[in-house]
């Protein structure tokens, strides 16, 4: 949450904009390179609105509004305009209706009938498309009446499974020769584009499930084959949901969640797609990142942002910034390395509200919070609760003092507001200049807090109070071992 006091550090403003800026120009100019200009003419047929909206994707974004679509005096509705090729989504004010693609044939009609059928005009891969859509949807229609009436009669169970498993061989064959007839369909790049790699049998047991044993070799192989049949050369992907869902699994569910983890298999992915003819796919992940990550303050991404500008911001991966956009990205990792895990915190000197001086390196103990926030912010309100529940529960145990800076400026709200919350621990005044000034520490927002060992060493920052307890566990955990 953003602070009620106003400040938001020059530097750190002005080289987030910069950062900000390019991402959406890059954006763009990456949009306008690839779009084909469509003319679409939509009839749906016994549908008693009169506008209708049409959402497309792009990478992370998975529900852009393309255009609001009115109907015309000949009862159609008409798309127009330069799109990216993908997958479209048509939907009323309530629900959503149908889906198209976007693809090398630009202007085409689609009718839509009331009992599912449809008939398309001027597009071939539109009229598989939507096939292959009609033959999915009953195949489905059959798994959920089959469903229905196994609930209302669990006697019927052998007879429904044998209605099911015939639809099954019916929609499997027909899936097979529609990928073997038409490979370069969209539906038929996404199903390989969102297959899971074929694991080799000697990693599984007979059941399927993964032998213990082999576990950690299952896991690189998955992980390192993730991409195996998916077409970086092919640009119609980023136009869909599938890609991003695709890379979010592959960063946050089979790859081990830490900073340096987390960097190899961004790095191997770009890597791999720059490879395979997908630099648009590795450009928009990196533009992705180093817009996100800076906005993101924790101490994981800023490991892994660090990281990325100092490994791979130059001519080989990222040639389309300009020298004031790097530079921009190495400013702002120069503010924040002195402040990763692993380094000493500044001695933080700030007066108490009854006026004395404290600094930070006075307090002795094996672990100290150092907690940033101001008072009438609802989210700091919040986290000091849920700190203070740990705090007064844990304090002794684990030894450990909270060191906090009220960085408002109103010493009689901050001191009526630490009464009211009855708040034991160190409460300090300062306020946002100060401490980037005396310390090169930017505090744009709060609540923004710094975990310390007994050594005054960073051992994660983070805006969630709640994260507390896990790093310090964590911390003593390894130290028992």
């Amino acid at each position: 949450m953003r602070t009620d006091f106003g400040f938001c550090g020059t530097r750190l403003r002005y080289v987030l904009t910069i950062i900000c800026f390019a991402f959406v120009s890059c954006l763009f100019e990456s949009l306008s390179a690839q779009n084909r200009n469509y003319n679409v003419k939509l009839w749906i047929y016994e549908f008693e609105d009169s506008v209708i909206y049409v959402r497309g994707a792009y990478g992370e974004r998975t529900d852009i509004l393309l255009d609001s679509l009115s109907l015309q005096p000949d009862g159609g509705f008409v798309l127009k305009g330069n799109f990216h090729p993908g997958i479209v989504v048509v939907s009323s004010a309530k629900e959503d209706m149908f889906s198209f693609v976007l693809d090398k044939e630009t202007d085409f009609e689609i009718s839509i009938f009331p009992d599912g059928f449809y008939e398309v005009k001027g597009s071939i891969e539109n009229d598989r498309y939507l096939e292959y859509q009609k033959m999915n949807r009953e195949y489905r229609l059959v798994l959920y009446q089959a469903e229905l009436a196994l609930k209302e009669d669990p006697q019927k169970k052998d007879s429904l499974n044998s209605v099911v498993q015939k639809a099954k061989n019916t929609f499997d064959t027909y899936r097979k020769s529609f990928h073997e007839l038409y490979p370069d369909n969209m539906m038929s790049v996404l199903v390989r584009a969102v297959s899971q790699p074929e694991v080799p049998e000697h990693y599984l047991n007979p059941d399927g499930s993964v032998k213990k044993e082999t576990a950690l070799e299952y896991a690189y192989y998955f992980r390192t084959h993730y991409w195996d049949d998916f077409d970086f050369s092919d640009e119609r992907i980023l136009g869909t949901p599938y890609f991003y869902k695709k890379f979010q699994t592959y960063i946050d569910k089979i790859t081990m969640q830490n900073a340096d983890s987390v960097f190899v298999s961004f790095k191997s992915f770009v890597d791999l797609a720059n490879s395979r003819g997908g630099e648009s796919y590795s450009r928009y992940i990196m533009e992705l990142y180093l817009t996100k990550l800076p906005r993101l303050p924790f101490s994981f991404n800023e490991i892994l942002y660090t990281r990325i500008v100092d490994e791979m911001i130059n001519d080989d991966y990222t040639p389309w910034l300009s020298l004031l956009e790097r530079e921009a990205h190495q400013s702002y990792i120069e503010q924040i390395r002195p402040f990763l895990p692993g380094k000493a915190f500044p001695n933080i000197s700030a007066q108490t509200l009854d006026g004395r001086e404290l600094s930070l390196y006075n307090l002795k103990h094996r672990y100290i919070v150092v907690f940033f926030w101001s008072a009438g912010c609802e989210s700091c309100k919040k986290n000091a609760e849920e700190l203070k529940e740990f705090y007064n529960s844990s304090k002794d145990k684990y030894d450990f003092e909270v060191f906090s800076i009220e960085m408002g400026g109103d010493r009689d709200k901050t001191q009526k507001q630490t009464a009211e919350e009855g708040l034991e621990w160190i409460v300090l005044q300062a306020n946002p200049a100060q401490i980037e000034s005396r310390y090169g520490l930017n505090v744009e927002h709060t609540p923004e807090i710094y975990i310390l060992d007994s050594q005054k060493r960073v051992l994660n920052k983070t805006v969630l109070s709640s994260h507390i307890k896990a790093v310090i566990e964590q911390q003593e955990k390894f130290s028992s071992r």
